[in-house]
């Protein structure tokens, strides 16, 4: 990132944004590097490279956590035991 690293972004973050989660994609995910990330609030870690479906997989997880949404198989995103579309908007509140 030209204007500022990752590890200055999270602590931007934790300090600004405590409440948002946040996920990390690192070539190095050594036990320290691992240690430190979790230490700077980072929820989930990722090594480069790493599976895209997996990434979403974990997305959906901590919507399903954070806001008790789930996505489902099709893609959609079911709330409760009503399964629908919900937009980008109703999930940002």
């Amino acid at each position: 990132m030209p204007v500022m690293d990752g590890y200055e972004l999270l602590r931007y973050l934790k300090k600004n944004c405590p409440d948002m989660p946040v996920f990390a994609m690192t070539s190095d995910l050594s036990p320290a590097v691992k240690e430190m990330l979790r230490l700077m609030g980072v929820k989930q870690s990722f090594e480069k490279p790493f599976s895209i479906k997996r990434l979403g997989l974990k997305i959906a997880d901590e919507l399903e956590e954070e806001l008790g949404v789930c996505a489902d198989e099709e893609q959609s995103i079911c709330h409760g035991a009503h399964s629908e579309r919900l937009s980008p908007q109703t999930l940002s509140r």
